[in-house]
């Protein structure tokens, strides 16, 4: 476990406040392992080489003082390699080699085209300068990608374009948004991943020619942005030939705890991804730009542990002031990370060798590359390919995974089903699935739709509500309703006809009290899987205790009982969950969500372990607990609102 933090540029330059940045070290040294120097305090890719040779002299000493007192593990991270975004250009020099160019003909201010000799020069000299101020370490931060500097995708200037050799940037972006150009969607993705592959082994081999010893460290960003970069961390980290990772994403203040979930996931993802070789993974807790009231000590404990239960060992701090000041705002912080300290080191501890267990969003690196263009759509953000949807099924109380080998079920939202095989698609639907109208209209398109036991009826936008049927999963709440209000929030809602016998969960009814045919089906397929078609808003206003009930007995029944961790009670608890193969150990955090307190309630474990262990920053105490129908049903004191417990069974 290896708690890091990461230090402004602006904080270092001078005696006197590096001295108070010492000093407030000194205060927290049990919640400090390792210091990172920003190189940078903008986001503009070019920084004189002379100045930024003056600069990492200063650190060349700055870390060698760190390290006389104490502080064992000092590195560098260079903010800058590519450029992050247009920031400063009117009071930075500017580019001394190309920009990147969007597919739109728009030009960076701040950020480089990766392929020009003149940028890899200058890139080699100034990493090479950084080896040489003797860090323990080198981050490469997460400006290594192809979209979003300045531009939304690049690169199409003419070098970039040339290098593809397919026509000019006019004519290649109309071939990359038609419908049929797929191939030379997938060959451009590739073309992204193997630019990057290109800059870190030219960025490693300056390192190590200096310093073999350095560890070198990639920062990544999310799927679910865009995998237009193509997301190829084996091959980026193989060529950096370093052991550290950090996955990140964006959760900046606590306005919208809950986000601090779909950023769990999305780290989840990218730590599935990292080739074997990582064992240094450290979260990225992301407080920009460092206001103390806009996150509190509390949410950051709660991401944290969130992240390390989705595969970090480790934490990343991106939390302290970048201006010169007082240090007085961030005590309460480090105070509360040291008092958890001990909790987060048992965690990782007893999670070691266990797998990321529950229902598994589906999801795939290479989405943008893989899937269809209707119309000419394909640079940009489109619903219909958004991976986050399913987590809200994690806000009601479900476990998700981010690793598809420990997917209990699978859920399958809008149209990512289009980027899998038919062979994945077979698998898929030879265990569980809960699917909504867009995977149907997949389904169909590849010729599986019997697979689901049900096909497309009518559609609205407006007027018609769910009503739960008398099926036997939906237990006390048969005949309850919902109205997500589709003219308010607007959905499409489909009636789903059946092709064969299913079960018939929900019904559709029009505000007049007219029967508008099924909405929500079960069906048992002909390669054995068990299908749940959702075909009223299944994504969002899951929080009654009717819906909730429905969605969890629709998920167990799917998964034909294995969801592996299961509270009966109407609460907001957000469960992540590992386990071994043969269910003996576990690790599962429960995170109360909501604003009030749980009250005491039960877990049912479905595991084989002999004792479970409550552990909170508070204490650890053995859980009362007791076997039952192949369960171990767990009592769980009251959560206190965003607080959380944790429970270790072995």
């Amino acid at each position: 476990m290896i708690l890091s933090y990461r230090i402004s540029a602006k904080l270092l330059d001078n005696d006197e406040q590096f001295a108070l940045l010492v000093d407030f070290f000194q205060q927290h040294r049990e919640a400090i392992d390792e210091i990172s120097l920003f190189t940078e305090y903008w986001h503009h890719a070019y920084y004189p080489l002379d100045k930024f040779t003056a600069l990492m002299q200063t650190f060349a000493g700055r870390i060698a003082d760190l390290h006389r007192r104490g502080f064992r593990s000092v590195g560098i991270n260079v903010l800058d390699t590519i450029g992050h975004l247009n920031e400063a250009w009117d009071f930075l020099p500017p580019l001394p080699f190309p920009a990147m160019v969007g597919h739109d003909a728009s030009v960076s201010k701040s950020c480089a085209c990766p392929n020009s000799t003149g940028f890899r020069r200058y890139v080699k000299e100034k990493y090479r300068l950084v080896a040489e101020a003797r860090p323990d370490f080198i981050w490469v931060d997460d400006d290594i990608r192809m979209h979003h500097h300045g531009v939304a995708f690049g690169c199409f200037c003419p070098l970039c374009v040339e290098l593809f050799g397919r026509g000019q940037r006019e004519e290649l972006v109309a071939k990359l948004n038609a419908p049929d150009g797929g191939d030379i969607r997938e060959a451009w993705v590739n073309q992204n991943a193997s630019v990057l592959e290109n800059l870190l082994a030219d960025i490693a081999g300056v390192i190590h020619e200096k310093n073999s010893a350095i560890d070198v460290g990639l920062m990544t960003a999310g799927a679910n942005w865009t995998t237009y970069s193509g997301q190829a961390f084996g091959a980026w980290m193989n060529a950096l030939g370093g052991r550290r990772a950090r996955p990140g994403g964006g959760f900046y203040d606590d306005s919208m705890p809950r986000v601090m979930l779909h950023k769990a996931i999305e780290v989840g993802r990218q730590v599935v991804a990292l080739p074997p070789s990582v064992d240094n993974i450290q979260y990225e807790l992301e407080n920009f730009p460092y206001q103390k009231l806009d996150k509190s000590p509390q949410i950051v404990l709660d991401e944290c542990t969130l992240a390390i239960l989705a595969g970090c060992n480790g934490i990343a701090f991106n939390a302290l002031k970048d201006l010169p000041g007082s240090m007085m705002d961030y005590h309460d912080l480090l105070r509360a990370i040291s008092g958890v300290r001990g909790t987060w080191e048992r965690l990782v501890q007893a999670q070691q060798g266990l797998q990321m267990v529950g229902l598994w969003p589906a999801a795939d690196d290479r989405l943008t590359a893989k899937r269809q263009v209707r119309n000419a759509d394909w640079f940009g953000f489109n619903s219909d390919y958004d991976m986050a949807k399913p987590n809200s099924f994690a806000d009601i109380g479900l476990p998700l995974t981010t690793d598809p080998r420990g997917g209990c079920a699978t859920l399958l939202a809008g149209r990512i089903a289009e980027v899998f095989t038919d062979d994945d698609l077979r698998r898929m639907f030879s265990g569980g699935v809960i699917m909504d109208t867009k995977a149907l209209e997949v389904l169909y398109e590849r010729g599986m739709g019997d697979l689901a036991g049900v096909k497309l009826g009518r559609s609205w936008d407006n007027g018609v509500y769910e009503r739960f049927t008398d099926h036997p999963l939906n237990g006390d709440f048969a005949g309850d309703a919902r109205d997500v209000r589709v003219s308010f929030w607007p959905e499409t809602v489909h009636e789903l006809v059946p092709i064969d016998s299913v079960g018939e969960i929900s019904r559709l009814v029009g505000f007049d009290g007219s029967d508008c045919g099924m909405c929500a089906t079960t069906y048992t397929n002909s390669l054995g899987g068990r299908v749940v078609c959702l075909g009223y808003a299944p994504w969002v206003r899951l929080s009654s205790s009717a819906k909730r009930s429905q969605t969890i007995a629709l998920a167990d029944w799917a998964s034909r009982g294995r969801v592996p961790l299961l509270i009966d009670n109407t609460l907001r608890v957000t469960p992540l969950v590992r386990a071994s193969a043969d269910g003996r150990r576990v690790a599962a955090v429960l995170l109360n969500t909501s604003y009030d307190p749980t009250g005491p309630f039960d877990v049912r474990l479905r595991a084989s372990c002999e004792t479970v262990q409550l552990l909170s920053p508070h204490g650890a105490a053995a859980a009362a607990s007791y076997k039952a129908n192949g369960e171990l049903k767990v009592a769980v004191p009251s959560i206190q609102p965003w607080q959380f417990v944790l429970l270790i069974g072995s």
